[in-house]
């Protein structure tokens, strides 16, 4: 069975089971698995394209130390 007949019978574009194919030989079942969203390291995410400046990064802190002496004096 051809990569446009599984497509044409599960409804998905073909390009989609060629990566699933290309995935499997890759890396076995676990290439199959979603990687999408999954970050490691201490740093999670995308980095910031513009860093803050000291200032930002200041009021930002002080924001988030606020923050949690409300959390702390709601769980008292």
């Amino acid at each position: 069975m051809g990569y446009h007949a599984i497509s044409d019978e599960l409804r998905i574009s073909s390009s989609v089971i060629r990566r699933w194919v290309r995935h499997y030989k890759n890396e076995g079942t676990m290439g199959l698995e979603e990687k999408r969203g999954k970050t490691k390291g201490l740093h999670r995410g995308r980095p910031r394209k513009n860093p803050l400046s000291l200032e930002e990064e200041n009021q930002r802190l002080r924001a988030e130390v606020e923050h949690l002496k409300k959390l702390w004096e709601l769980k008292r």
